[in-house]
């Protein structure tokens, strides 16, 4: 209820309690005046009274008159009350019913907040588990970043290798080249050369200087079971010996730019030998297809001025034995010995040196590395393979 509302209450009771109060006061002095008139006899008094009535019923008048003042703006109240409580009514209907529809609205809101909670909390689990799958998935490219680095690296290796390979398949195709060319373009150094010699003593055969290495097939004759065919490489002051007898194909290899010298000779202790003797000389050929490895990265040391026995076989067929790797010494050699005929070849070797040695079935043969070193301690590694 607002203030006008208070203020038109109080004034309308105040009204009628008002007169309400003078009605009563009214009826008190009359009653008290008629008490009056009846116990006094005096009618002088009586007449006093009755102005004293005349006054009081002017004052009754007016009374009324004021009354009816009161009573119309009572009425005037009323209506104003009848009005505010009728606009209050529709007011309060009005708001009641904007209530019910705030409170409808309010209800469907919070259906809507809840299920927005409800949708909130489902994709709050969703971006934990998304959250989750994110950092197993950066883990996992993180991992092939890695693997991609490594593939890289490999790939870059793998690469080189590759180029190794085909820088030696172009080098093993050359040769193959060469080695067609060699098959068809052999050198006849001589043929049918006849000899004739005094037991214990050599004959000179031939004298070259070959344009490119391979090797020198020498065949022939013997009247001699001990004759043997000597190759020296005039430059490095090196020589091998080769049995040689009726039937026997020696295979000796020589270096391009190297000098070489070959001889025929025997051990004989008395009597005169006859050979007759023809070489071929076959550029960059080779030797056999099959391979065995003898050793491989063989490390050892050795004093000075000594041998170190490396190995020993007896090939099933004949063949090469192609020794290569790494030596400390400037003086180091390979020794190859036909231990059947105590018959030894010697073959300088350095770092970067291949030795190619010839062997033949059914011999026994001994390899080893020795040095002429004058002092200090000799080391090398080296590895054997046997082709057949």
């Amino acid at each position: 209820m607002n203030t006008e509302e208070k203020g038109i209450n109080f004034t309308r009771n105040h009204l009628i309690i008002a007169g309400i109060a003078g009605v009563a006061i009214i009826c008190i002095v009359v009653l008290s005046i008629l008490t009056y008139v009846k116990t006094v006899s005096d009618e002088n008094t009586i007449n006093t009274l009755r102005d004293q009535l005349v006054a009081l019923q002017s004052q009754l008048s007016s009374a009324r008159t004021e009354l009816n003042s009161l009573e119309g703006q009572v009425a005037v109240a009323d209506a104003k009350i009848t009005t505010l409580t009728s606009k209050e009514t529709a007011d309060i209907s009005s708001l009641q019913n904007e209530l019910s529809s705030a409170a409808d609205d309010i209800s469907s809101l919070t259906t809507q907040l809840g299920s927005v909670l409800s949708q909130v909390s489902g994709l709050q689990t969703t971006v934990s588990s998304d959250s989750s799958q994110i950092s197993s998935i950066q883990a996992q490219l993180s991992s092939i970043n890695n693997q991609l680095t490594s593939l890289g690296n490999t790939t870059t290796s793998l690469q080189n290798t590759l180029t190794s390979l085909q820088n030696t398949v172009d080098s093993l195709v050359t040769r193959v080249n060469a080695l067609t060319a060699a098959a068809t373009n052999p050198i006849a150094l001589f043929s049918s050369q006849a000899v004739s010699q005094a037991f214990g003593t050599q004959t000179l055969l031939y004298t070259f200087t070959p344009t490119s290495s391979g090797y020198i097939y020498i065949t022939g004759t013997s009247s001699s079971t001990t004759g043997y065919i000597r190759v020296t490489n005039n430059t490095t002051s090196t020589y091998a010996d080769y049995a040689f007898g009726t039937g026997t194909t020696v295979t000796a290899p020589v270096t391009a730019g190297y000098n070489y010298s070959i001889r025929f000779g025997n051990t004989e202790v008395a009597g005169t030998v006859t050979a007759t003797l023809n070489a071929v000389f076959y550029p960059s050929s080779s030797p056999g297809t099959s391979s065995t490895t003898l050793f491989n990265s063989l490390a050892f040391s050795q004093a000075f001025s000594t041998q170190t026995l490396l190995y020993t076989f007896a090939p099933p067929s004949s063949g090469y034995v192609y020794i290569s790797g790494t030596s400390s010494s400037t003086t180091g050699y390979i020794r190859v010995t036909n231990n059947t005929l105590s018959i030894s070849n010697v073959y300088a070797f350095g770092t970067g040196t291949t030795i190619t040695a010839p062997v033949t079935a059914g011999y026994s043969y001994s390899i080893r590395f020795g040095n002429s070193e004058a002092s200090g301690t000799v080391t090398a590694t080296l590895t054997g393979i046997y082709y057949h």
